[in-house]
């Protein structure tokens, strides 16, 4: 019996994404093929095989890397890392020494202290196999290797795997210019996961900044890959690397690319060097058109007829400083009660008390983390007619 191609053979994965997200990503993976999912703190493991490796990279908006595993193993000491390492894998067989490579080590354990000296004694295993098996040894890369390795320990549970990835999958290639605080485009793309926005839907970002949720909103809108504008991926060194299946993966999810956004995508902000930068972005991302945008003060808004989701990302008074934190909210608070009825607002906020100053009782709040602080994700319903306001007891 010949044995089956690489492309059809089941492998375990690793999907890495913000907290709070998890699930999010459980739903979007399942809805790509992958199977045996397990949802864990930041992440997802799963099954599938070489093309559904391809096209999780390819088409996810919401993880921030993918790994393909190894192996896994139990250790209490360092050369017990080390002897794993050297004994569990034929690294020769999954590069060459003309190829790079570097470790990087996740660990919450109490046998182990130091990361660095872990990656050390993992980097040590490989040269040695080797070495010791008449190879030259590769070289250590730090900064674009060719196989990026990935041990993680949870007290005696350790996983080696391979980044498929390469470069975290938040830089889509898209974006030419950072705002004074950017947002992610993971959590941009997570932040409309959650919510209740479809595509069907108007949506304004009234502080757009760089554009990131409009962007975000826009390709989901239109089916345009995640990264349909990346040039490079991890697995794209492997020696396994298919390029006819990687081209028959992207050539089927960019041809799935629809011509404009469902319904109105439009963006706003008072700063005229913001909207300059937004304007080149939405260029780049071959966006321009498809996203109205404009240089306006949110406050001086006239809401559509149309029922409309507003979502944005005010300054949270830590990388933007903001002279009154409690008056800055008040008047976001104080704009959708008397100018928005009959719409929603989703607002990301650090959990701060100024953020209760929007005096408006929140229907849902969905805990986020953008980069190191803690925000919540919060939802206002303004509505019209005979239902009242909610506000703030």
């Amino acid at each position: 019996m010949s044995e089956p191609k690489v492309e059809n053979v089941k492998m375990q994965f690793f999907a890495k994404c913000y907290q709070g997200l998890e699930d999010a990503l459980h739903d979007e993976l399942l809805s790509l093929g992958a199977t045996d999912l397990v949802v864990v703190p930041r992440g997802i493991q799963f099954s599938g095989d070489l093309k559904l490796l391809y096209t999780v990279n390819y088409c996810s908006r919401l993880a921030l890397r993918f790994l393909k595993k190894i192996v896994d193993f139990r250790a209490k000491n360092e050369q017990e890392i080390y002897d794993a390492t050297y004994d569990l894998v034929r690294w020769h067989e999954l590069f060459t020494d003309e190829n790079t490579f570097a470790i990087d080590v996740v660990m919450h354990s109490s046998h182990f202290k130091h990361s660095k000296f872990l990656a050390y004694k993992t980097k040590d295993a490989i040269v040695d196999q080797f070495k010791l098996s008449g190879r030259k040894r590769p070289s250590v890369e730090t900064e674009n290797p060719d196989y990026q390795i990935h041990l993680h320990i949870y007290e005696d549970v350790c996983s080696l795997y391979l980044d498929a990835s390469g470069e975290s999958l938040h830089m889509r290639g898209y974006r030419k210019h950072l705002g004074l605080a950017p947002l992610s485009e993971v959590l941009a793309a997570g932040m409309l996961a959650v919510s209740d926005w479809t595509p069907e839907k108007p949506l304004i970002d009234p502080m757009c900044g760089s554009g990131t949720i409009l962007l975000e909103a826009a390709m989901l809108s239109m089916k345009v890959p995640a990264q349909y504008f990346r040039k490079s991926f991890g697995f794209m060194n492997w020696l396994d690397f298919e390029p006819i299946l990687w081209e028959e993966v992207r050539s089927h999810y960019s041809d799935m690319k629809l011509e404009a956004p469902v319904a109105s995508i439009r963006g706003y902000d008072r700063d005229i060097i913001t909207m300059r930068k937004c304007r080149e972005n939405l260029i780049a991302a071959r966006l321009y058109g498809d996203i109205q945008i404009e240089q306006k003060n949110f406050h001086d808004l006239v809401a559509p007829e149309e029922p409309t989701v507003l979502m944005f990302n005010p300054p949270y008074n830590e990388r933007i400083t903001l002279r009154d934190a409690n008056l800055f909210y008040e008047k976001i608070g104080s704009t959708l009660k008397h100018k928005w009825q009959g719409h929603e607002a989703w607002i990301i906020a650090a959990d701060t008390p100024a953020t209760k100053s929007i005096g408006l009782k929140p229907s849902r709040k969905i805990p986020l983390m953008n980069g190191p602080i803690v925000c919540k994700f919060l939802k206002y319903e303004m509505y019209a007619g005979s239902k009242k306001i909610q506000d703030t007891e």
